[in-house]
C-alpha cells in the first residue's frame, strides 16, 4: 500500500491498495470491529467498559458512531421486515432510533 494525499485540504491521507481501492481508517476499522464481533470469544461488555474510559471528546464521538449505527441498523430493520426477516439487533435498532428522535437536541 502507499500513502496518497487525495484531500490536500483537509489534510486527509488514504492508504491505497493495489488496483486503486481506498481504504479510510473508518472503513479499516469498520473491518476489524466486524471480524472480531465474529469471534466466538469477542466481549462486547469488555469492549465498553475500555472505550467508556475514554477522555469525554471521545465518548462524544463515540456516542455519535452508536448513533448512526442505530439510524443505518433502524434503515435495514425497516427493509428486512418488507422481506419477512428482522432479528432482536435490528428490532432494538428500530426502537432505540424513535427514542433518539424524541431526544434530538
Amino acid at each position: 500500500m502507499e500513502t496518497v494525499d487525495r484531500l490536500p485540504h483537509l489534510m486527509v491521507k488514504w492508504k491505497v491498495k493495489k488496483g486503486g481501492t481506498v481504504a479510510s481508517k473508518e472503513q479499516k476499522l469498520a473491518e476489524a470491529l466486524a471480524e472480531a464481533t465474529e469471534s466466538h470469544w469477542f466481549n462486547p461488555a469488555q469492549m465498553a467498559r475500555i472505550l467508556s474510559d475514554q477522555p469525554i471528546y471521545t465518548l462524544d464521538q463515540i456516542m455519535e458512531l452508536v448513533k448512526w449505527i442505530i439510524h443505518y441498523q433502524d434503515q435495514r430493520y425497516n427493509s428486512e421486515r418488507i422481506n419477512g426477516r428482522t432479528s432482536k439487533g435490528l428490532m432494538l435498532a428500530h426502537q432505540l432510533k424513535s427514542d433518539i428522535s424524541k431526544y434530538k437536541d
